[in-house]
């Protein structure tokens, strides 16, 4: 093989691409389903209305308080509201889940502030907050069990005897 040359077949760089290309679609499928089914969830996380709440329900939290700054409208923001549900099961009563609308549709930004302190440019960004500090962000990240890694170490791993003592079985 000449010098300078990719040394990687071109099939690999196609089936790469390709790839790439099924996974965006297939984000695509998610979020519309999820808009046709009426949304995906988010029924157990505390919804933070404007700074003052944040303030209140975030910074001034006794407990480590996982935040989801989300874009109404946002497709792929409604991909994370059924690994934040889950999350919030298993982590109850040790870490808060709370959703803040930093981004209404036709990007009219809600709050400035917050904005600018967490750095939000990418949505969905979830950002750990202990003690009113930042600890750990995860932008535009869907893989439940890197959420799982933090949370355990900070607050140990949840037993399914808790899970399940917490939220008994419909009848």
């Amino acid at each position: 093989m000449a010098s300078g040359m990719n040394s990687r077949p071109i099939a690999l760089d196609v089936l790469s691409d390709r790839a790439r290309s099924l996974y965006g679609a297939s984000l695509i499928a998610g979020a519309i389903l999820a808009f046709l089914a009426g949304g995906c969830g988010g029924a157990n996380l505390i919804h933070v209305k404007d700074e003052a709440d944040f303030q209140q329900q975030v910074i001034e939290a006794k407990q480590p308080v996982v935040v989801d700054f989300y874009k109404g409208g946002c497709p792929t923001c409604w991909l994370l509201d059924p690994t934040l549900d889950q999350l919030a099961d298993e982590y109850r009563g040790r870490v808060t889940f709370a959703r803040f609308e930093l981004m209404m549709p036709y990007f009219m930004i809600t709050s400035d502030a917050l904005q600018k302190k967490y750095h939000i440019g990418l949505f969905p960004t979830v950002v750990l907050i202990v003690g009113g500090e930042e600890k750990k962000r995860w932008p535009m990240n869907y893989m439940i069990d890197d959420y799982r890694k933090v949370l355990n170490e900070l607050v140990g791993v949840p037993t399914p005897k808790e899970s399940k003592a917490e939220n008994p079985p419909a009848k």
